[in-house]
């Protein structure tokens, strides 16, 4: 009877074990997340020169405090405005509202408002029509046409056109990333690169060599330009973009001053902040054109931030503080250039996404902790049937010796 109640005390101290485990497990292996939700507010026409408001909600939506900025971007073509707001702090639940300012001229406009964490980013993607206001004029087109008789000869030529940061101003000791975009509007090109001339040390990052360069194909080279301390004044050092059969130079103005920190610093901030936008610009080309550019638009984001950072710390005077934030935008700007001129060098692939399973540290410890159970239940059977088989021989001796 004893060995009954022992075996009814341990089960019913497992089943409180279980019973508590699985609360402890549930609490350790919760998966707390970050998320945000956000929505976006504006006219869907307004008239050129009309002053217009956008409002972006964001709001958290998890479970862990968020660092957010909102950022406001609208393009058309080569046009692009972009309005951030501050950093601020959103626990869960709470929600923040900025709103900008624009004025635009007439034609459609593409609105991408984004919330951004140091982690995660939420976006979304609008038009909006801005309609003109004016008198109707007829030009007179004057006519068009090839007198008869006179053969069409077509011309073969290498031409590319470029795109390139004409100025620069920098500081001595200042280490920059920027981008030179071709675009071939010519014959094929093949096995292109670029030159450089020595009154300032230009470093060709990648890629080292465009192999082929179709007409209307386009392609980026990115540039590192390292000032030395002895610099001071203004440069004007050149690139050559070359191959077998083609060779064509450009020149570019550094304007270098002082390694005054404070100025150093603002100089960079506006710098980043022009390169920034214009590699938006690229990957919102790249976008229209089905190109996927998650990665490059993350990237993007986190030298945003870090650029934003750097910028609040300007205006505390941290300067050295400041600079290391710059240097870590620079770093995400620069990973962010490195992507874009894979898109435009290969053929899109559909990406191959790394699966992630979790653990399910809950499920495994029931099911541990179920077999170890089941083991005890058995070896405490076989011990009770073992007890009672000799109990009954001993019983059996005993009645024997009796008689």
């Amino acid at each position: 009877m004893k060995k009954y109640i022992l075996l009814l005390l341990i089960l019913l101290l497992s089943l409180i074990i279980f019973s508590y485990t699985s609360f402890v497990s549930l609490v350790l292996f919760q998966k707390r997340e970050k998320l945000i939700c956000m929505q976006l507010l504006f006219p869907q026409k307004v008239k050129e020169g009309e002053s217009f408001n956008i409002n972006v909600y964001c709001e958290n939506c998890g479970s862990e405090d968020l660092e957010v900025f909102t950022e406001i971007t609208i393009i058309k073509e080569d046009v692009m405005h972009r309005s951030i707001s501050n950093i601020y702090l959103l626990k869960p639940s709470q929600r923040f509202e900025y709103s900008s300012n624009f004025s635009l001229l007439e034609g459609e406009y593409l609105i991408v408002a984004r919330c951004i964490d140091k982690e995660i980013f939420k976006e979304f993607n609008s038009t909006i029509k801005v309609e003109k206001v004016y008198y109707p004029i007829y030009p007179i087109k004057p006519p068009s046409f090839v007198p008869s008789g006179i053969p069409i000869v077509k011309k073969y030529f290498y031409s590319i056109e470029v795109e390139y940061p004409k100025s620069l101003n920098v500081s001595q000791g200042d280490i920059i990333v920027f981008y030179i975009k071709l675009k071939n509007v010519g014959d094929l090109l093949t096995n292109l690169t670029l030159n450089f001339t020595n009154e300032i040390d230009l470093k060709l990052l990648f890629p080292k060599i465009i192999y082929k360069l179709s007409t209307n194909e386009t392609a980026i080279f990115s540039v590192q330009a390292n000032i030395s301390y002895d610099k001071i004044g203004k440069y004007y050092p050149k690139f050559c973009i070359v191959n077998n059969e083609y060779s064509s130079c450009y020149t570019i103005e550094f304007i270098v001053s002082k390694s005054e920190i404070a100025e150093r610093v603002e100089k960079l901030i506006n710098l980043y902040e022009n390169a920034i936008r214009n590699v938006s610009f690229e990957v919102s080309i790249l976008e229209k054109g089905g190109k996927n550019v998650t990665k490059i638009i993350e990237l993007l984001n986190n030298a945003s931030f870090y650029l934003l950072l750097a910028k609040n710390l300007y205006k505390n005077y941290l300067f050295e503080d400041s600079l290391k934030n710059i240097e870590k935008a620079k770093e995400f700007l620069s990973l962010s250039i490195y992507e874009i001129s894979l898109l435009y060098l290969v053929t899109e692939k559909v990406p191959t996404e790394k699966i992630y399973y979790a653990i399910p540290f809950d499920f495994i410890f029931k099911i541990v902790f179920l077999v170890l159970l089941i083991i005890l239940i058995i070896f405490a059977v076989k011990r009770i049937r073992e007890y009672l088989k000799y109990r009954e021989i001993f019983e059996f001796r005993l009645r024997r010796l009796k008689l």
